[in-house]
C-alpha cells in the first residue's frame, strides 16, 4: 500500500520528526505516491490575477514562477517564501487593476509616470506597493520581457518604520550573555559583524580558519574577541550534543544533525528571542558603523555587502533630530 502525499503530510504533526527526510525515504522505497496538490500560494495567485488582461496575467505568471522556484539564469535568484510572494503580489495588485481598468493590456505599456500616479501617500502602504512593483518589474526586465524597468528611479519613501534606528541595549546584552550557546553566537555574529539571516543559516565549519577569520562570500571577516569566545563555546556544545553528526553547517539542531541540511529561517528567529530579529540587529550594526565613519556610504557598501543606495539609507539619518546625540556603540559582553 502506498501513502498519498496528503497522508504523509500528517507526519508534520509529530514533534521533532524530520518530515521531509521521512517522505524522501518512503518515496525511495516506493511507498509514497507523489500526488501533491497544487501549491496553495499558486492557486491563490491565479485567483487574484484572473480579472487582469491575458497578456498581463502571463507576465505575472512568469514572475510567480521565478519567485516560487528561483532561477539559475543570470541574474540568479533564490526561491522566495510564500509570505514574501503573497505580500509582493497583494501590494502590487491595486496598481495592476488600476492600469487594466484604464486600458493597459500589458506591463510593457507602463511608465514611471504611470507608477507615480497610482502610488498611495507616503507610508507603509506606499513602501509595500513599490516593493511589490519593483520585484515584478525587475524579474520581467531581467527575462527581457520588458524594454526597461520603470521602477528603477523610484524611492520607497514611507513612514518612520522604514528608518533604521538604534536598538535598546538590554535585549542585545541579554542575548549575548544567554546560557544558550547558539543564541549567544547568533547574536554576536550579527551585532558585531552584521551578518544577515541567509549567511547565518549557510555558514559551514570550514568557513572558519581556526585563526579568528571567517570567510563568507567575498568577505573575509576578522572575528571580534567576544565572537571568538562564543564560537568556541558553541562548538563545544555542538560536539557534546551531536558528536557523530556529518552535517557540515555551523548551526544545527536535532533534526538537521542527521542530515546535511541547514537550519531554517524560523529556527534563527526563535533562537534570537522575542525582542530581537536579524534585521533589527543588522540595522543597528550598520547604523553604528555609519556614525563611526561619519556617513561613509562606500565604506558601508564594501563592509556589509550592500548597494550604495542601501548604504545611503543609513547615512541619510545621521542628521535626524532624534539621533543628534545617539548612544550608539558596538555591544560588549
Amino acid at each position: 500500500m502506498r501513502l498519498s502525499a496528503t497522508d504523509a503530510a500528517l507526519l508534520k504533526e509529530i514533534p521533532y520528526l524530520p518530515h521531509d527526510h521521512v517522505t524522501d525515504i518512503l518515496e525511495e522505497a516506493g511507498l509514497l505516491a507523489r500526488t501533491e496538490p497544487a501549491c496553495a500560494t499558486t492557486a491563490w495567485a491565479h485567483t487574484r490575477i484572473a480579472p487582469l488582461p491575458t497578456a498581463m496575467q502571463a507576465q505575472v505568471e512568469v514572475w510567480l514562477t521565478v519567485m516560487r522556484d528561483g532561477t539559475t539564469r543570470t541574474p540568479r535568484q533564490r526561491p522566495r517564501t510564500k509570505a514574501t510572494i503573497r505580500l509582493h503580489l497583494s501590494s502590487a495588485l491595486p496598481a495592476l487593476a488600476h492600469w487594466a481598468q484604464h486600458g493597459a493590456t500589458t506591463l510593457c505599456e507602463i511608465t514611471s509616470g504611470d507608477i507615480t500616479t497610482v502610488l498611495p501617500a507616503p507610508g507603509l502602504e506606499r513602501s509595500r506597493m513599490i516593493g511589490g512593483l519593483r520585484s515584478l518589474f525587475r524579474v520581467l526586465t531581467a527575462r527581457r520581457l520588458l524594454p526597461t524597468d520603470p521602477t528603477q528611479q523610484l524611492s520607497p519613501g514611507g513612514d518612520g518604520s522604514t528608518i533604521p534606528l538604534p536598538l535598546k541595549v538590554e535585549p542585545t546584552r541579554q542575548a549575548l550573555e544567554s546560557a544558550d550557546p547558539a543564541q549567544a553566537l547568533l547574536c554576536a555574529l550579527i551585532a558585531f559583524h552584521g551578518l544577515h539571516r541567509h549567511q547565518l543559516r549557510h555558514l559551514r565549519l570550514t568557513d572558519f580558519d581556526g585563526e579568528g577569520r571567517l570567510t563568507t562570500g567575498d568577505r573575509v571577516i576578522i572575528l571580534a574577541a567576544p565572537v571568538r569566545e562564543r564560537l568556541a563555546a558553541y562548538l563545544q556544545h555542538r560536539t557534546h550534543c551531536w558528536p557523530a553528526t556529518g552535517n557540515p553547517h555551523l548551526f544545527i539542531h536535532v533534526r538537521t544533525a542527521v542530515t546535511t541540511a541547514c537550519v531554517g529561517p524560523a529556527w534563527v528567529g526563535q533562537h534570537l528571542g522575542p525582542h530581537l530579529t536579524t534585521r533589527t540587529l543588522r540595522n543597528d550594526r550598520i547604523l553604528n558603523e555609519a556614525f563611526a565613519t561619519g556617513g561613509d556610504a562606500k565604506h558601508l557598501s564594501e563592509m556589509f555587502g550592500i548597494s550604495l543606495p542601501a548604504a545611503r539609507r543609513y547615512t541619510s539619518v545621521l542628521g535626524h533630530p532624534d539621533l543628534n546625540s545617539p548612544n550608539l556603540h558596538t555591544p560588549t559582553p
